[in-house]
């Protein structure tokens, strides 16, 4: 996004029903993971899978939020 011209913005906070970014994700033993969300729904890249539920997929995957990422208009 950087390279494209556009601002990134984080925080710590799990995103609102209506935001479009990525989670950074971490769990013991793990390297971490990203995955996206929009409109409140989890798309994982290493399953291929959609989640309608945030708070769902991180307790299912065990996923703890390091952070969400967003594009700054």
């Amino acid at each position: 996004a950087r390279k494209h011209g556009y601002k990134l913005k984080q925080r710590k906070t799990l995103p609102d029903d209506d935001e479009i970014g990525i989670l950074d994700l971490e769990r013991d033993g793990d390297d971490g993971h990203v995955a996206m969300v929009f409109n409140g729904s989890v798309y994982d890249p290493a399953c291929g899978l959609i989640y309608t539920d945030v708070a769902a997929y991180l307790m299912v995957k065990n996923w703890t939020v390091k952070g969400f990422i967003w594009r700054d208009e």
